[in-house]
């Protein structure tokens, strides 16, 4: 190691030491320098996550024409919760719960008894929001 050490206790599985055992007699590299260049490479791939990330902060959510038809139509407690998860989509498009349609290049969110129906487009940075519906009609055409 090179430079400031700091001394650290750190716990392996015994199979993760065994390989790190081996590495560092193949390499001849001390079992440490292999644990840095690990955490350093695993950092780097979470720095990265985490712009894209901000840049998807960016998003801008879009309505078609149709869907502010759909939401007169639902009542206003629904409504400020729907609004709300749709503005959600800005920072994250594809939130754990969002699921795709098969055969479509669109998702699905669920706010109570109703969906919310939108596509992405991750070249132009857009969310465009198709349909918005209660869950028995949102999928009938």
């Amino acid at each position: 190691m090179t430079g400031t050490t700091k001394r650290a206790t750190v716990y392996f599985d015994p199979v993760m030491h065994r390989a790190l055992q081996h590495k560092s007699l193949e390499t001849a590299r001390s079992i440490s320098d292999l644990v840095n260049d690990a955490v350093y490479t695993a950092l780097a791939e979470d720095a990265e996550d985490l712009a894209a990330f901000e840049e998807r902060v960016q998003d801008e959510v879009l309505l078609r024409e149709s869907v502010r038809k759909d939401i007169a139509a639902i009542p206003a407690t629904d409504l400020r919760r729907i609004m709300v998860r749709i503005g959600e989509l800005a920072t994250n498009p594809r939130p754990p719960d969002c699921r795709k349609l098969t055969s479509q290049e669109k998702y699905r969110i669920r706010q109570g008894n109703y969906r919310i129906i939108y596509s992405i487009q991750d070249e132009q940075l857009t969310v465009w929001v198709v349909k918005v519906g209660h869950r028995g009609s949102v999928y009938k055409h």
